[in-house]
Parts: C-alpha cells; sequence; structure tokens
C-alpha cells in the first residue's frame, strides 16, 4: 500500500489522532485515450427448432448477505512486536492471517528487523524475520539490509515490496565525491508467500536506488510501480517493465476483467484514471474542487461496483464522500456520515469502512478535538450503517472471521509492545 495514502487505509494504527496531509502527487503527462474496457454480456446461440429437449431453468442467483445490524468485539490474542515495534498491515490468507511491520526493542536501526507473523485462527502468531543487521561498508553504522514498501493481495497470495540494501566492492569504494551512488546500493525485490509461513524473494528488478510505491494484482500477474516505472511479474521471480513512466499517483488496484483504476493530478485537481494495460489511461472521473480520494475497494467480482472514498478540508469545511460505479462512466456520489473514512474494505455482504473524525490541529494535547472512530457497513456503497466501533484501526478478513488488530486500552501495558488482536461477532442480520 503507498504510504502516501497509510492514514487513511490503517487509520494509522493509533485510531487517527494524528493530522491527514494531503499526498503529494508528481504532475502527470496528458493521459492518452484508451479502448473502452470489455463488456461482460454474455451470448447464447439460438435454440434449434426441431429439438425437443425440455428447456433448462434459469438458476436462481444466490441472494447476497445483508450487512450485520449490530456487532461484539471479542478479544483473542496478542501479538509480540518487541517494545518498540509496530504493526503497519495485515491481509487474510485462504489458511488464516499474515500480518507485517517491524519487530524492534529500541529505536535505534540495528534493533528495528522487518518481520510477519501469521495465524491460522487469529490466536496464535508465529513471527518470521526477514532482515539482516549488516554493516554495509568498513566504518559505517550498523543497519537493517531489508526495508518492506508497498503490499498487494488477491485472497491466495500475499506480495510486499522491499528495497534490499546489497553493498560490494564497488559500491563501497571511497570515491572523490562523498555523494557518490555507489555507496549505497539498493535494489528492489519482492517478498511473496501463499501460507503465511514460506516466501520467496524475486530477482532484483527496477532502476538502482529505486523506491517502490505501490503494488496491485491483475488478472494472472502483479504489477509495481518503482519511481513512476510500471512494472509486471507472472510468477514472482522476475519482473518485467511495461511502461516508462505512469500518469498516475498512485493504482487502487484492478477488477476481474483487468481494469485497473488509478488517482492524479491535473491543474490542482484530482481525477481517477483508468487503464486496461497500465500502459494508456484515460480520465474517468474528476473530483470536486478540494476533494482527495484516501481509498479505492475494487470488484470483487463481475458485475461489482467500484467504491471510490474521498474526503475534503478546506477552509473549516470538511466532508468526506463515497463514489459507487459499475462501468466508471456513471457515477453516483453519496455523503459519508463521517468527515474521515478509512479501511475501505469490500466484504461478502458489501462493504466496511471506518469512520472518524479527523484531527486537524496540532499541538493541542488533551484538547484534541477525538477522532471517535466507529465501524460502517454498506450494502450498495451509498447507505452506511454506524455500529459499534472498532477496537483497533486495522481490520483484516470477512465477516464470519473479521479481525481488528489494535494498540488495546490506552495507558496499558499493552500500548506497548504488544499489539491486540479482536475479532467480529455478527448480530442480528
Amino acid at each position: 500500500m503507498n504510504a502516501k495514502r497509510t492514514a487513511a487505509s490503517l487509520l494509522l494504527g493509533v485510531l487517527l489522532a494524528a493530522c491527514v496531509g494531503a499526498p503529494t502527487a508528481p504532475t502527470p503527462a496528458p493521459a492518452s485515450p484508451a479502448a473502452p474496457s470489455p463488456s461482460a454480456e454474455a451470448t447464447s446461440s439460438p435454440a434449434a427448432a426441431t429439438s425437443a429437449a425440455t428447456p433448462t431453468p434459469t438458476p436462481t442467483p444466490t441472494p447476497r448477505p445483508v450487512p450485520p445490524a449490530t456487532v461484539a468485539w471479542t478479544e483473542l490474542a496478542s501479538i509480540d512486536v518487541g517494545s518498540h515495534g509496530n504493526i503497519s498491515g495485515a491481509r487474510a490468507l485462504a489458511g488464516g492471517y499474515v500480518a507485517w511491520g517491524i519487530y524492534a526493542t529500541s529505536w535505534d536501526p540495528p534493533d528495528r528487523w522487518f518481520a510477519t507473523w501469521f495465524s491460522s485462527d487469529g490466536r496464535t502468531w508465529e513471527r518470521t524475520i526477514h532482515s539482516e543487521t549488516i554493516t554495509p561498508c568498513p566504518g559505517w553504522t550498523e543497519r537493517q539490509d531489508l526495508e518492506p514498501s508497498a503490499s498487494a493481495g488477491d485472497g491466495r497470495t500475499l506480495v510486499i515490496m522491499a528495497t534490499l540494501l546489497l553493498p560490494d566492492a564497488e559500491a563501497c569504494y571511497v570515491a572523490i565525491d562523498p555523494v557518490d551512488e555507489r555507496l549505497n546500493r539498493v535494489l528492489v525485490i519482492s517478498l511473496s508467500t501463499t501460507d503465511g509461513r514460506t516466501w520467496a524473494r524475486s530477482q532484483p528488478f527496477g532502476p538502482q536506488h529505486g523506491d517502490p510505491e505501490d503494488a496491485w494484482a491483475i488478472p494472472g500477474g502483479w504489477e509495481a510501480s518503482v519511481d513512476g516505472e510500471v512494472w509486471r511479474s507472472r510468477d514472482l521471480d522476475t519482473w518485467y517493465r511495461v511502461a516508462s513512466a505512469g500518469f498516475f499517483d498512485w493504482v487502487g488496484g484492478a477488477a476481474p476483467d483487468g481494469t485497473r483504476l488509478a488517482v492524479s493530478i491535473e491543474a490542482e485537481q484530482e481525477v481517477l484514471l483508468a487503464s486496461t494495460d497500465s500502459v494508456t489511461w484515460r480520465v474517468v472521473r474528476s473530483l470536486p474542487a478540494g476533494f482527495r480520494a484516501v481509498g479505492i475497494a475494487p470488484p470483487s467480482e463481475a458485475g461489482r461496483p467500484w467504491l471510490v472514498a474521498t474526503e475534503m478540508f478546506n477552509n473549516g469545511e470538511e466532508e468526506a464522500r463515497v463514489l459507487v460505479s459499475t462501468d466508471l462512466q456513471t457515477w453516483q456520489s453519496s455523503t459519508f456520515p463521517r468527515p474521515g473514512i478509512g479501511a475501505l474494505t469490500a466484504t461478502r455482504f458489501g462493504w466496511i469502512a471506518i469512520g472518524y473524525m479527523p484531527g486537524r490541529a496540532t499541538g493541542c494535547g488533551d484538547t484534541c478535538r477525538p477522532s471517535d472512530p466507529r465501524l460502517f457497513t454498506s450494502a450498495d456503497g451509498v447507505t452506511w450503517l454506524a455500529l459499534d466501533p472498532p477496537p483497533g484501526g486495522i481490520l483484516v478478513g470477512d465477516d464470519p472471521g473479521l479481525l481488528a488488530i489494535g494498540w488495546g486500552a490506552p495507558g496499558t501495558e499493552s500500548e506497548f509492545g504488544v499489539r491486540r488482536v479482536w475479532r467480529m461477532t455478527s448480530g442480528e442480520k
């Protein structure tokens, strides 16, 4: 997930007590026109006039479950992240849940390891340390060789982009210019897993000293943005470049038909861009002045709509809106119940999101406006029902089996060294 929108999608893990900042995006090149995405219409052959077969009855579609009317949260476990660690994200796989972040015993870089945690049931969590403490060059301070960045998942595989510090004799050569780029050789790799326990590393790719900004799943593969370039992989071992420069700021994912939806800025106004190949993009929606996209939920299956969460704060006015579209041409806009929205996620019954009161002021201490987070559910993306507050700002999984990961009660020892895990129990439907 792109760091520019981490506060919106993960609620900062501290229930968004901090200010919300607008993402900074490069000025995009003009988007080129692209062919519209193919229709999902089905065709059938005419029945033979001489056929005596009994017509096959049309199957009755299975009704989609409705969102829960009430929820309760049951504490399951705690995750040991070390005295100074954190969890920055989590995703569900077929066999359980994976969380990732930093396991740390101090604020010093040598004591802060990139780690993942796996659980098959949300109760017992196994930690895997992925980084190593190294001294890159003689006389340098110790540091970690691996730093996580963006992530993507499709329900079966989790991919985490990372930068790998891999110095050699050339990289450590002391040149006349003390800022010679060879002094700090950084490569981009991906780490992937299907079971949360065993991980595979890809071959290095992208420009040297590249910054992996975003990643997303596509039908039959994966794509990533590295310094504005779009790279693709089919096997998560080798990556190849498909576009030298993206028109977007960040990508919200892809639909089952391969259509990608991205966010960019044109003339100081955010726009939504669509593409079927990540090479040619077309504008499909301009956001109202002052609004910015903070989350995108792609369709989980054919026929379901896109949802885009947006926020606006201007001269004391604040508002959040949700945009809904099934074809990226016709859009329905509705005001969200709270001016802040995060963790927008598709579920089996519709969507969930965390609504909150953004903290706009700084230095106010105990007088800052409480974020007052609430869990909201929706069957159509337009009408949202408020439920009990989530105990944690990171949501992972689906109902049943939706987990929340958070700090624990303020002022308790659980604020430091562990993150607590709760399971949501649905009430009346």
